[in-house]
C-alpha cells in the first residue's frame, strides 16, 4: 500500500515532463550512441534495426516504441523517469528476451536501473555509472518546507514526528520496490544501499530514507547487475 501511494504520486509528477514533449520515437540512427548529455525534462528515443536508444527521461513514447517496433536490444543513457512506466518496460523486456546496455560515458540512474536490470543480457562500458536511491519525491521536501520551514533542527515536535513517519514510509516502500531487482536476478541491492552513509542532502532531494549509492559498471558485477563489460 505504501509503495502504491508513492509510486502513483511520482508517476503523476514525472509524466508531466514526459507528456510535455510527447512525440514519436525517431526511426533513425542517432549521431552518437551513448555519452550524450541529457536534460531530465526531455525524452529522446531512436530505433533502428531492432535497437531502441533512450537518451534522457524514459517515458510513454519510449515504452510505445519498445512494444511496437520488434525491439531486441535497448541502449540506455537516462536519469530515469516514471516508475510505473519503468515497471511496465522491465516486465516487457524480460518477457520478450530483450538485452540492455549502457555505453561509454553514459549513465543509468533511478528507475533506469530497473529497466537495465530486466535485460536478459546486461552489458555496460566500464565508464558507465549506475545510481540507486530511496523511493521518494522531491515535492515532499517542498511540502515540509512550506509547512515546517527548511531547518530540520528547528522543526516543531509535530513536524519532526511527521518527518519521521514519512521517512519510515519511504524506507518500507523502497524495500518493497527493490524486491523487483531480485526478481530480475540482482543480489540484495537494498541492504547494500542502506549500509551507505546518509545522503547529506537527503531532505533537499526528497530522498526520505536518506540513502543513495552510485556504482561503476565494474562494481555492479558483484551484484549481478552488469554481466559483461563492453570494451
Amino acid at each position: 500500500m505504501f509503495l502504491r501511494i508513492i509510486l502513483v504520486l511520482m508517476s503523476v509528477i514525472l509524466n508531466k515532463f514526459v507528456l510535455a514533449n510527447e512525440t514519436e520515437c525517431m526511426n533513425v540512427l542517432p549521431a552518437q550512441i551513448g555519452g550524450q548529455k541529457t536534460n531530465t525534462s526531455d525524452e529522446n528515443c531512436y530505433y533502428f534495426d531492432g535497437t531502441l536508444v533512450i537518451e534522457g527521461v524514459f517515458g510513454t513514447k519510449s515504452l510505445e516504441a519498445l512494444r511496437s517496433q520488434n525491439i531486441h536490444h535497448v541502449i540506455l543513457n537516462s536519469p530515469g523517469g516514471s516508475t510505473s512506466i519503468a515497471l511496465a518496460a522491465a516486465e516487457f523486456i524480460r518477457r520478450n528476451n530483450i538485452s540492455t546496455s549502457v555505453y561509454d560515458g553514459s549513465y543509468c540512474h533511478s528507475s533506469c536501473t530497473l529497466i537495465f536490470q530486466s535485460g536478459v543480457l546486461r552489458r555496460a562500458h566500464e565508464t558507465a555509472k549506475f545510481h540507486y536511491h530511496c523511493v521518494g519525491v522531491r515535492f515532499g521536501a517542498e511540502i515540509f518546507q512550506q509547512n515546517c520551514g527548511s531547518d530540520i533542527d528547528s522543526f516543531s515536535t509535530e513536524c519532526k514526528k511527521s518527518l519521521s513517519d514519512f521517512s519510515e514510509i519511504a524506507t518500507l516502500a523502497t524495500e518493497e520496490y527493490f524486491e523487483n531487482y531480485l526478481t530480475y536476478d540482482a543480489l540484495d541491492l537494498f541492504e547494500v544501499m542502506m549500509s551507505q552513509p546518509d545522503d547529506v542532502e537527503w531532505f533537499k532531494r526528497g530522498n526520505f530514507c536518506k540513502k543513495s549509492m552510485t556504482l561503476s559498471a565494474t562494481e555492479t558485477m558483484r551484484f549481478n547487475v552488469v554481466q559483461e563489460l563492453i570494451k
